[in-house]
């Protein structure tokens, strides 16, 4: 019985020990939705510095684009081209995504000192372009409401949950700025982003 024991040991130690030092570790391949956000830090890298997008980047198929590979001329991409491709990356998140997302661009432009783009954020969601009516003094007003006219030193963005009041659905963001939580309303419509419970 100790040498069935002992044999059982050993054979088990032996298959460890190959699938441990022998076999090539399994490469996981990244999800639909790691390559897209891949993509899309690239685009918004790329925008952010002036430098040519990657056409390759602008398809979000879910296939990634070698790294090695040179961008092609990327004279004839046009801003609705972008614009319909981050649409389409964002037509596949769910609403908490969508607004954590919103809420990190909003706090990103509002802490670098972009208060215009900030405010155009807070109204619309939408950095390209003003759409509807849009009062650039009402996000003074949600500013002043928590005391932050001076600005955004340091944020962070947590969790996210959808809720329904009966009168509206909408998403709250709990964030931390400049060392206090709030809690951030983002309508699932495009209306200003506003503060909650």
């Amino acid at each position: 019985m100790k040498r069935v024991a002992i044999a059982v040991v050993v054979i088990g130690a032996l298959f460890w020990a190959r699938k441990r030092f022998v076999d090539a570790p399994k490469v996981e391949e990244p999800t639909k939705a790691e390559v897209i956000a891949e993509k899309i830090g690239r685009i918004a890298r790329a925008k952010r510095e002036g430098k040519p997008i990657n056409p390759g980047d602008l398809k979000l198929d879910g296939t990634s684009t070698p790294l090695n590979t040179p961008p092609a001329d990327t004279t004839t991409i046009t801003q609705d081209q972008l614009q319909a491709a981050l649409n389409s990356a964002m037509s596949s998140m769910t609403p908490e995504q969508k607004a954590k997302q919103r809420v990190q661009q909003l706090l990103t432009v509002w802490q670098q000192g972009s208060k215009p783009a900030a405010s155009i954020i807070w109204a619309t969601g939408v950095t390209t372009e003003i759409s509807g009516d849009f009062n650039p003094r009402a996000f003074d007003d949600f500013a002043a409401e928590k005391s932050l006219q001076n600005g955004v030193q340091s944020f962070e963005v947590n969790a996210a949950y959808h809720r329904n009041d009966g009168t509206r659905s909408y998403t709250v963001v709990d964030v931390m700025i400049n060392g206090a939580v709030y809690h951030l309303g983002v309508s699932d419509k495009t209306e200003p982003i506003f503060w909650t419970f």
